[in-house]
């Protein structure tokens, strides 16, 4: 059973963060996050990937983040050029439209 989450934030740094679900937290993460956003941190995470909710989980979560990207709206816009990872990559012209609502809806889930 996996009991650390690992993701890569390249933005923000090269290094690879990594996250223990299953024990006590400690240091510089509890001066930023306060313990009870943890354990629902904690919860979510171990019910992703707990061999007997796994499948029923990733079914729910797949439904919220498809009736969420469902009231997207896309529009066609312009090409444009940007640097990504230190190269230039040309981008085909697609934005979405995210209103309040949906800014907040993320931040609940994170």
């Amino acid at each position: 059973m996996q009991t650390v989450c690992r993701w890569k934030f390249p933005t923000i740094s090269e290094r690879l963060f990594t996250y223990d679900y299953r024990n006590e937290k400690s240091g510089y993460l509890l001066e930023m996050v306060d313990q009870d956003t943890l354990d629902a941190v904690d919860a979510t995470l171990k019910a992703a990937y707990d061999n007997q909710n796994s499948d029923e989980f990733r079914k729910k979560m797949l439904k919220v983040y498809a009736d969420e990207y469902n009231t997207l709206e896309f529009s066609k816009v312009d090409e444009k050029d940007f640097t990504i990872d230190g190269t230039e990559r040309s981008c085909k012209g697609i934005s979405d439209g995210c209103d309040q609502r949906q800014r907040e809806s993320c931040d609940r889930w994170t």
